[in-house]
């Protein structure tokens, strides 16, 4: 669970969190005050929508109020924030795993729960496999079915290589052994970093 401010192209600034899977960026601008003002109203939406409260009964409707109530809070429109969401998965097979982004919080936590549902390798590329080719909001690029089996494959067998040269215990590819990877939830810890880009 994090926050940055990062720098996504030359001159070109970014906010995002990331909390219980789902990692959320704002859109872009060239000041660092406003990359620091988008990067609080993306805090505040963590610590009202990343504990269980929130993620109950309530459901969608009940993070995008949390993300509405943030944006107000902070002195921003929704279409200031212009955010853009993620779901991001730890597996023993590939390692992390972070999908396509999309303008849709309710694609993006669809992902989510079909990614954590997945267990076995088959289920989970199965899954991610389909994730991949599917049209989203936003306009990231959709991959054919061969782009992303041949995607796939190869953050599985990089990872096996990765763990191979540090003598870990290879994931059965075949196996149940899915491990979602979570940290507690603490709404409160937030502490801002800035990241240079490599150029």
């Amino acid at each position: 669970m994090g926050d940055s401010i990062c720098a996504s192209t030359f001159a070109v600034l970014e906010a995002m969190v990331s909390f219980r899977q789902l990692l959320v960026r704002s859109r872009t601008t060239p000041s660092l005050q406003g990359a620091e003002r988008l990067r609080r109203a993306l805090v505040r939406f963590r610590e009202l929508a990343g504990c269980e409260e929130a993620w109950g009964l309530a459901g969608l409707a009940g993070l995008a109020e949390a993300e509405q109530r943030a944006c107000r809070e902070v002195g921003l429109s929704h279409s200031d924030l212009r955010p853009s969401y993620s779901a991001t998965v730890s597996t023993a097979w590939v390692g992390k795993v972070e999908s396509p982004t999309t303008a849709s919080l309710s694609k993006a936590l669809a992902w989510r729960r079909r990614l954590m549902a997945a267990r076995s390798w088959a289920q989970f590329r199965s899954a991610w496999v389909s994730i991949l080719q599917e049209e989203r909001p936003g306009g990231s690029v959709v991959l054919s079915q061969w782009q992303a089996e041949a995607r796939v494959d190869a953050a599985a067998a990089k990872h096996r290589l990765r763990n191979q040269r540090r003598g870990a215990k290879p994931a059965l590819l075949g196996g149940s052994d899915f491990e979602v990877r979570q940290r507690p939830c603490d709404p409160t810890r937030c502490s801002p970093r800035v990241l240079k880009a490599s150029t």
